[in-house]
Order: structure tokens, then sequence, then C-alpha cells
């Protein structure tokens, strides 16, 4: 499956269009996962994209933040102190907005689709407990010793522990990824 690098808005050249058709065509990949109803890894790197995109918007707009201003005027009516921008975004700046705001955007509708895939899926899902007899291959004594374990539950542990070892870390995106059900950022 292809897949896209952490930083793929921002990799090589950087033009709408290009990057546009980039994300597509890795949306598309995703999308055909989903209809087959793979979710995994498909899901939880889609939302690492997504909370990428926010963390770097929500970097670059604190760094605009930090920058010194410069003072355009007074508004006696409102108490108010006006400030200018001294750094203004360049074009390529400019185009790294666009992608950002047109990608979050295609993401979003596609973490959507996947949830509720995931949604579907947890409530009609049912665990039949059975406990399997599993032999140990170390002989003592000339026997083998015998170990049960609840095959079910070994699985389902495993499973969640990968999805939330994969699970983008949600605390320094912001509060873009409120809109992610928390089912899925945070599934322990």
């Amino acid at each position: 499956m292809k897949t896209l690098s952490e930083t793929w808005f921002a990799d090589g050249y950087i033009d709408f269009e290009l990057k546009k058709y980039t994300l597509l065509a890795y949306l598309q990949e995703i999308h055909k996962c989903f209809s087959e109803n793979k979710l995994y890894p498909q899901l939880a790197d889609i939302i690492f994209h997504y909370n990428n995109l926010a963390a770097f918007r929500e970097n670059k707009k604190y760094l605009q933040e930090q920058f010194p201003k410069k003072l355009n005027g007074l508004q006696l009516e409102k108490l108010q102190i006006l400030f200018e921008q001294m750094i203004e975004d360049d074009e390529l700046m400019h185009e790294l907005e666009e992608i950002i705001n047109y990608a979050t955007g295609e993401i979003q509708r596609t973490i959507t689709n996947g949830t509720e895939i995931y949604e579907f899926v947890e409530e009609k899902l049912v665990i039949h407990w059975t406990a399997t007899k599993v032999i140990s291959s170390s002989v003592k004594a000339g026997t083998t010793t015998p170990a049960y374990i609840n095959t079910a539950s070994a699985f389902l542990r495993n499973t969640m522990r990968n999805i939330a070892a994969s699970a983008p870390n949600t605390s320094t995106a912001g509060p873009a990824t409120s809109q992610i059900p928390t089912k899925i950022l945070n599934p322990n």
C-alpha cells in the first residue's frame, strides 16, 4: 500500500495541484481498504496525518504570534492598540496553507468514514469466550506442562495494545482532534 511521509505536504516541490493529487491517490487506497472493511493500520495512519497537519497549523500560528509587531495605531473609543505584522507570509506559505486546508477537509471525511465502520463493527461484535489448552514445549521430568489461556482475551489485549501504540499523540494536536471520536483516539 502506498504511504505518505510525515511531511508529505512540504516535501519536494510545493504545488497545490501536485499535493492534492498525491493526497487523493493515497486516500483512494485508504477508501479501497475501508470498502473491504480493513481498518488497521489505515485508520491509525490517516488519523496520524490529520493530527500532523493540525499540529503544523497550530505551530505556524504560534510562531507568527511570537514575531515582533509594528505599532499601527490607536483606537481610543475601544482602548485598543493596533499592531501590524512585520513579517507576512510569502507565496510559499500561502500555498502550504491552501494545501493544509484542503487536506484536513479530505482527511476528516475519510476519518469519519473509517470511524463509522469501526463503530458498526464494535456494535455488532460478539465474542465467545473459550479456554484453549496450550501444551508447553518445555519438558520437565519427562512430561509436558499444560498451560491454559483465554485466546480471545489475549487476542483483544494484543490488538488494543497495537492500536494504542500506533494511535497518534493527541495532546499536541490542538482543538482540531475534538472532531474525531475518542474511542478511536484513545481505545483504552
